[in-house]
């Protein structure tokens, strides 16, 4: 079990850095048969005014709507107890990316 400022979150959090130019889809973690992949924090900030975002389940699809993201301004998913999103079991955990600027962040998220 780990924690992370006093929040409890059933395992060992990966933080994997987010990096994408362009439109595409990002898959920060690969995909292990039978786990699905959760969550927990999410940051990222856009070069350009045109950038949206979607969560997506590779297979099942969307999780989330599409957010639009403000220039400069940091889209942030603190991290918290419940998982924001959760892909079904055997399946990725997308992020959707449409635009033409740079987006950067980082996800934090287990797989179980």
């Amino acid at each position: 079990m780990g924690t992370f400022d006093n929040i409890n979150i059933p395992g060992p959090l990966s933080f994997v850095s987010l990096s994408q130019n362009g439109a595409g889809t990002v898959t920060p973690i690969a995909l292990v048969a039978g786990k699905s992949v959760k969550l927990f924090g999410f940051m990222c900030s856009s070069s350009t005014v045109t950038n949206t975002i979607q969560f997506n389940s590779s297979t099942t699809g969307a999780l989330s709507g599409v957010m639009s993201l403000a220039l400069g301004i940091p889209l942030i998913l603190p991290i918290t107890n419940v998982p924001w999103f959760t892909s079904v079991s055997g399946e990725s955990l997308q992020l959707i990316v449409a635009g033409a600027g740079q987006l950067s962040g980082e996800f934090i998220l287990i797989q179980s």
